[in-house]
């Protein structure tokens, strides 16, 4: 993405999030149902307030992504995230959002860290499969778990199932990029993938070019995730 869209950290690029415009007023549906679920196990985890209640992840994977333009599959994925990060903010949890692996004990940080990241952040050779391996392992709690990925191959979705095992909740906004998957890799649709999810315990939705972050949050409302007990690929 051209830097001079970035000037002072905000894309100025109308119709990108990062105008600050898009997300900050349509994820009130998204927000509270992972806040409802934070809540409810908050007394199980009174004993450390320094874990995070929410972990918010982006993968951003430059191989998975498409660029460049507003209605890029990054710049949709960017803009839900800001969205979930705000109205998570807002509603006073503590919110850790990922983009890479991590190193030591995670801990939240504030919406406007964030969306100073959030505003210059981009593609890049991310190692996804051991970010999702470190919170298979519990690294950053056990609270909600929101996901915007890139539509995923069979083994990445695989971790994504694994990982999602340890959350109270489990939400995925699958982005729609076109690209073409990794060589040898088992190929799947956005729409396999957030059926797969479903099937899993999550709530699953898609989000590619011509819809918007608000039909998602739509979408999620609508949903009751399964037992996290249904399992797939395993």
């Amino acid at each position: 993405m051209a830097e001079a869209s970035r000037a002072n950290g905000v894309v100025a690029e109308p119709g990108t999030l990062r105008t600050l415009v898009v997300a900050l007023s349509v994820a009130g549906v998204c927000a509270s149902l992972v806040t409802a679920s934070v809540v409810a196990l908050r007394p199980y985890q009174e004993e450390n307030r320094q874990r995070p209640e929410a972990v918010v992840l982006l993968d951003r994977r430059a191989s998975a992504h498409t660029t460049g333009t507003a209605s890029s599959s990054f710049e949709l994925a960017v803009s839900a995230v800001a969205s979930i990060v705000w109205h998570l903010s807002s509603a006073d949890l503590r919110v850790l959002h990922v983009d890479r692996p991590l190193k030591g004990q995670p801990r939240p940080t504030s919406f406007d860290v964030t969306l100073a990241h959030l505003a210059r952040v981009d593609t890049d050779a991310v190692d996804i499969a051991t970010l999702w391996h470190q919170l298979s392992n519990g690294i950053a709690g056990e609270g909600a778990l929101v996901a915007v990925v890139p539509t995923p191959d069979a083994a990445l979705l695989r971790w994504m199932v694994r990982a999602g095992r340890g959350f109270g909740a489990r939400t995925a906004i699958v982005v729609e990029s076109g690209r073409r998957p990794r060589r040898g890799a088992e190929v799947l649709t956005a729409d396999e993938a957030a059926a797969a999810l479903r099937v899993a315990g999550w709530a699953a939705t898609v989000l590619r070019e011509g819809t918007s972050v608000a039909d998602c949050w739509q979408d999620l409302g609508r949903q009751r995730p399964r037992s996290p007990g249904a399992m797939v690929g395993t």
